[in-house]
């Protein structure tokens, strides 16, 4: 979880909480969580809205198992993106409906 929203909420690892989302099928769907972790990347607008879970839990949740909306690569070198991009956009097919973006077309509010 984000430093700053786990502030917001009071919460420190092993804390407890509930995390909503609406389904597929727009039935609201509940999840207890544990608070392993906090991330602190010094961006705010990650640190106060980022939560992360496990792909099969959260898909499930949302009524997709065995599926993934979105792949992040994070690299130690930031200097190697345009390479592993160039390597990832290989790597899609175009035919399977996925598309590899730059992170600045993904998050371009976080970009500028």
């Amino acid at each position: 979880m984000g430093a700053g929203l786990a502030r917001e909420l009071k919460l420190r690892p092993g804390s407890r909480f509930v995390i909503t989302v609406q389904n597929r099928q727009g039935a609201l769907v509940n999840e207890l969580f544990h608070l392993r972790g906090i991330i602190e990347s010094g961006i705010r607008e990650v640190d106060n809205t980022l939560v992360m879970g496990s792909r099969r839990q959260i898909a499930a949740m949302a009524g997709a198992p065995g599926e993934v909306h979105e792949l992040a690569v994070i690299l130690d070198d930031a200097g190697l993106a345009d390479v592993v991009f160039l390597l990832v956009r290989h790597l899609v097919s175009p035919a399977s409906g996925i598309e590899a973006v730059s992170w600045e077309r993904a998050m371009p509010n976080l970009y500028n």
